[in-house]
């Protein structure tokens, strides 16, 4: 029988999301996937998926970037949108905000020219879609946070914006850890310092 769930409010919150890119479709997939195979095994009275479901609050934003990937969708034999519609250059094609590079850490004004793939924006959360996000991180309070891509085989470092290693230095050593433990048994080339 499946254990009593603890109260939404005392449960630790884990954001899931997915589709920054929106030419990175199979990101969506994963984050999909992990929804309905959670849901299936928790039906079946899995053990871990029951403690999941039962003590931890998830949150999952599975289109980060719709327009995006809308755009794609209607031209599917050159889907190479990345960044959201924003219009920021003459070239439909490299306008945009790259959504990843909307957010307030390391932002930088001029970095990156407005047709540039890496647009970072004219302001940090200048993006109704990074907007969205921080909204939904100012009113909760997430221990963990995963945001699937799908482009490289790599393990993208949390501050990987950092020009060293030590500046890239995650909050505890067990955390830094868990990174070089990940990249060693799935032989992801690690991306960042």
């Amino acid at each position: 029988s499946a254990a009593a769930a603890a109260p939404t409010s005392s449960r630790p919150q884990v954001l899931f999301t997915a589709l920054m890119h929106s030419r990175e479709p199979a990101s969506l997939t994963v984050v999909l996937y992990i929804i309905g195979h959670l849901l299936e095994l928790f039906d079946q009275g899995d053990p871990e998926a029951t403690y999941l479901v039962n003590h931890r609050e998830m949150w999952f934003v599975p289109f980060v970037n719709p327009d995006g990937y809308i755009e794609n969708e209607q031209s599917p034999s050159k889907p190479v949108i990345r960044k959201n519609r924003r219009p920021t250059c003459r070239d439909k094609y490299k306008s945009g905000v790259d959504i990843n590079r909307n957010f307030a850490v390391a932002w930088k004004s001029g970095q990156f020219p407005a047709c540039d793939e890496e647009y970072q924006g004219t302001a940090p959360f200048s993006e109704p879609e990074t907007k969205a996000l921080k909204s939904i991180c100012d009113r909760n309070s997430f221990k963990s946070a995963m945001n699937f891509h799908a482009f490289g085989s790599m393990l993208t470092h949390p501050y990987n914006w950092a020009p060293t290693a030590h500046r890239a230095r995650l909050k505890t050593q067990d955390d830094d850890l868990i990174y070089t433990e990940l990249q060693s048994v799935f032989k992801f080339d690690k991306f960042g310092p």
